[in-house]
């Protein structure tokens, strides 16, 4: 460059300085900072830990306009040493343009180390962010860029509970195997670098026992489960001058020691993802907020879209709101934390009620739910109404409000005189239903009538459909005339009236 030419780039550069982002500009949607592929959503919670639906994400920075303009301005920072005249506007503008593009990389790079997997262990059964002792998981932080020196390892380190919340009988861990990983670069030049840790288990630590036993009871104020903890990755970054050492925390977690544990974790897990506004508040339990009901049914309806590919309707958060407020509720209405998830009048929670019905569906009806053959959550009251008007034989398929994970069948009958007749059988669980397919009980189903002649009398689904045709593609193969052993004497030696 000659000196004219030198004064150009000098005067072009000092005409066009880097800007600064506006005060809490984000460089990343929101969506992308914290949970990959798990989008977090507004107030921090995480949409996809409820069970919302996937979304799509972002992928790598574009990085080379950055990098060509750091190499750019340090070329152009040394060039006043070679040839200058007076009032060389390198020598004054090109410090400045290249701190200013420094604290802008920064600002970048600080937003682009995200946590890409959240803590999770192998068969969660979309459960993240519940861990147990002893058990193998895994998480996986990746920077979004791929704008480093070449011959700086860049190695990123694991720490959980980095400042310790002062919570009475708090427990503590270590994080067994290796704690630090070298970033690697991805499968594809939109990948960034990658820190993948696997393998990984916790350990308490002797100290911090607190006499907490399997149902999480101790000394401290907070259950087992309602102990929120967090994963810090840290790396330390260099770059063309620039060092930093970046940062980023998963979402809360909670981590128990056995599996009957795990369906309270994940009510615990659900409420926070709900109702927190601050993403790393451990205290949040020590004063858990109420949940709006729009917004629990929502999260409610999600969990079963999500273990069973069919959401709930409006008819079946009617059903649950009645059963949480009464006769009337109202949007207004909200839940406190200990009626969803502490107390219950049948001896269970409602959370717990739930989430035998969620289990029951996943293991054994998931088809005949996600295909409507199951109404569900009806009430005793409105299922009489449902079938009143029916003829005799009309059954539907309800869940049971006494039994945890129970499944139950009422028909109506109607009498040469008097009011219908609404009978119920004893409610199925997973114990039987393991061994005995509900499309078969149905179809083997027999009563003895007069002349002690056996009889099915489940003749048609709700609203009105012949039993064959409905669950005809599901019934297992069996010898023609001949019916499974204990089908029939196990659902038709109690029928109950109702």
């Amino acid at each position: 460059l000659d000196e004219a030419q030198v004064g150009e780039v000098g005067a072009h550069a000092a005409q066009h300085p880097v800007q600064r982002p506006a005060p809490g500009c984000q460089l990343l949607p929101q969506p992308l900072l914290q949970l990959l592929p798990l989008p977090l959503a507004p107030g921090g919670g995480a949409a996809a830990v409820q069970g919302d639906p996937p979304r799509l994400h972002g992928g790598q920075h574009e990085d080379e306009p950055v990098e060509d303009g750091l190499k750019l301005l340090q070329a152009l920072g040394g060039l006043p040493q070679k040839v200058t005249y007076e009032r060389d506007p390198l020598k004054a503008e090109t410090p400045l343009l290249e701190r200013q593009l420094k604290e802008l990389l920064t600002f970048l790079l600080k937003s682009a180390f995200v946590v890409e997997q959240q803590p999770t262990m192998p068969n969660a059964c979309k459960r993240p962010l519940v861990l147990r002792t002893a058990s193998k998981f895994s998480a996986r932080a990746r920077l979004l860029v791929r704008l480093h020196d070449r011959n700086h390892r860049m190695e990123a380190k694991i720490h959980i509970d980095r400042d310790t919340p002062k919570i009475k009988g708090f427990r503590k861990f270590n994080i067994l195997t290796s704690s630090s990983k070298t970033l690697l670069t991805g499968d594809s030049p939109q990948d960034g670098l990658v820190c993948d840790f696997q393998y990984l288990t916790l350990k308490e630590q002797k100290e911090s026992r607190s006499g907490k036993g399997s149902k999480g009871i101790g000394e401290g104020p907070l259950a087992v489960t309602e102990e929120l903890h967090l994963i810090t990755f840290t790396l330390a970054y260099a770059y063309c001058g620039l060092e930093l050492e970046l940062e980023t925390t998963t979402l809360p977690f909670v981590i128990i020691s056995n599996n009957n544990q795990l369906s309270s974790a994940w009510a615990s897990i659900l409420w926070f993802n709900m109702l927190s506004t601050n993403p790393k508040d451990r205290h949040f339990f020590s004063s858990p907020p109420p949940a709006p009901w729009p917004q629990l049914a929502e999260v409610l309806s999600w969990q079963f879209e999500s273990v069973a590919e069919r959401g709930l309707s409006r008819d079946h958060l009617l059903m649950l709101a009645e059963k949480l407020f009464g006769s009337k509720p109202s949007p207004e209405c909200t839940l406190a934390w200990p009626k969803f998830s502490k107390e219950g009048a049948s001896g269970f929670s409602f959370w717990s009620w739930l989430d035998g019905i969620l289990g029951l569906l996943q293991e054994h009806l998931k088809q005949l739910w996600k295909n409507n053959l199951i109404l569900g959550f009806v009430s005793r009251k409105q299922e009489k109404k449902l079938l009143k008007g029916k003829r005799t034989g009309t059954f539907l398929i309800r869940f049971s409000e006494s039994i945890l994970g129970g499944v139950t069948c009422t028909w109506v009958e109607h009498p040469d005189t008097g009011p219908p007749a609404f009978r119920a059988v004893v409610p199925y669980t997973a114990v039987e239903l393991a061994s005995l397919a509900l499309p078969d009980i149905i179809r083997d189903y027999q009563l003895l009538v007069e002349e002690n002649i056996p009889e099915n009398p489940l003749q048609f689904l709700y609203p009105d459909i012949a039993r064959d045709e409905a669950f005809g593609p599901y019934y297992s193969q069996r010898e023609e005339g001949t019916a499974r052993h204990g089908a029939g004497q196990r659902w038709g030696s109690t029928p109950s009236p109702l």
